[in-house]
């Protein structure tokens, strides 16, 4: 039970980080070593937390660790749709893209890869884009970043690219999403306004040349 609340109160706080408009930054800057077992590929392309916020949540490694390697017997082909529920869990959203694709402000590319091999095993890999426009890869569990001026076909020989997706970080409001919402609250207070020192008429003179009925 405690480790149930515990994990609900990790949830909340990682939601959090991403609600005051977090958007990965850290591109090829090493992770502490005090984390390095904690964050994997998946944590590092879908989550890229930084230092800082790693920190913040040291009360919660435990739960961090879980959360971030923890995913059943789901075996490897299903492991994307796992990684895109634990993600929603935050309130992030991920969707196909491709290389060419144009994203937003609020959003991300992490590139996804699948080992299948006869010796090796099956395995996955993630992979994400910096806003330098690199691609950057964690490497085990040690604090190593490698880094990629160009995405490649293949990680290590053994792992085939399977696809290219887009996360987007929701909570960030776009510059014409804020101009949309002030213009709709101008209009607002202006019809409350209006209200106040009109006759109860119905139609209500706004403008030049435009009424609004209220």
């Amino acid at each position: 039970m405690e480790n149930a609340k515990k994990r609900e109160t990790l949830l909340k706080k990682l939601n959090t980080i991403y609600k005051k408009g977090y958007i990965p930054s850290r591109e090829s800057s090493e992770y502490n070593q005090l984390y390095t077992k904690t964050i994997n590929c998946f944590a590092h392309a879908c989550f890229n937390l930084s230092n800082d916020d790693l920190q913040k949540l040291n009360p919660y490694k435990s739960e961090l660790h879980d959360f971030f390697r923890n995913f059943g017997s789901c075996g490897v082909y299903n492991y994307f749709k796992v990684a895109t529920e634990k993600m929603r869990q935050v309130g992030l959203s991920v969707q196909k893209s491709s290389l060419s694709e144009s994203i937003q402000k609020n959003q991300w590319k992490i590139a996804y890869y699948i080992m299948n091999d006869e010796f090796s095993g099956t395995d996955i890999h993630f992979m994400i884009q910096g806003q330098d426009g690199k691609w950057t890869s964690k490497v085990g569990s040690t604090s190593k970043i490698e880094v990629y001026d160009k995405l490649p076909d293949y990680y290590h020989n053994d792992y085939s690219l399977i696809g290219i997706y887009k996360i987007t970080n929701p909570y960030i409001k776009l510059d014409d999403q804020k101009e949309i919402e002030m213009w709709q609250m101008f209009v607002f207070e202006t019809i409350i306004f209006t209200k106040k020192i009109m006759p109860k008429s119905g139609h209500y003179f706004f403008g030049k040349t435009n009424y609004i009925y209220v």
